[in-house]
């Protein structure tokens, strides 16, 4: 019962704080650089994934950058 409870709190930890990183903005643009450092945009976060983030850009378009 005790690693169940353990369990829960550290996954509810983790849900909590993707929630905020990914809405403490509250739609503010930021400036995003993909896993390289080449490339940089600023926009504002729809999505995340383990793997890239979907963003919305100034210009009206939807892009993806890998992590």
């Amino acid at each position: 019962m005790e690693r169940l409870a353990r369990f829960t709190i550290v996954v509810s930890v983790l849900l909590s704080s993707i929630a905020r990183n990914a809405f403490s903005q509250d739609g503010e643009q930021r400036l995003w650089t993909d896993g390289t450092g080449k490339f940089q945009v600023r926009a504002v976060l729809i999505e995340q994934t383990d793997s890239a983030v979907r963003l919305h850009t100034a210009d009206g378009r939807e892009i993806s950058v890998p992590l």
